[in-house]
């Protein structure tokens, strides 16, 4: 987010925005609520989505951030038993 962020193709509430999903995300995690955790990964990836249907982000930008958020899903679903 930092790199899109300096680059100017995401301001800084955007940035925030992604950033404040990410580490909520690793707290529910370290919580042991996984369940919470993918909702808020889910939560991320719509919003990634949004700004790339905006136009903010480029396919190219926007596809590495949803190929590692679904790595992320697919693991939680496994570990979490949903």
């Amino acid at each position: 987010m930092q790199a899109l962020l300096g680059q100017g193709t995401i301001n800084q509430e955007q940035t925030n925005s992604l950033l404040t999903k990410l580490i909520n995300a690793q707290a529910a995690i370290t919580e042991g609520n996984l369940k919470e955790a993918y909702n808020k990964i889910t939560a991320f990836t719509n919003e990634i989505q949004a700004l790339m249907t905006g136009g903010v982000l480029t396919t190219e930008e926007g596809d590495p951030l949803l190929d590692a958020a679904n790595l992320l899903l697919q693991s939680l679903k496994i570990g979490g038993g949903f």
